[in-house]
């Protein structure tokens, strides 16, 4: 990992992304909700 750089970690439900956290102490960045086969994110 270079100097800058982030970590990004994904929470899964089977094989769709429901969050994402970003930074080494993670916080929520994004929440992922789905109607059908569209998600719609929302910034934590």
């Amino acid at each position: 990992m270079s100097a800058g750089s982030a970590i990004t970690t994904y929470v899964f439900s089977g094989f769709k992304v429901i969050a994402e956290y970003t930074g080494a102490a993670p916080t929520l960045s994004r929440e992922y909700v789905y109607a059908g086969r569209v998600a719609h994110a929302f910034r934590g």
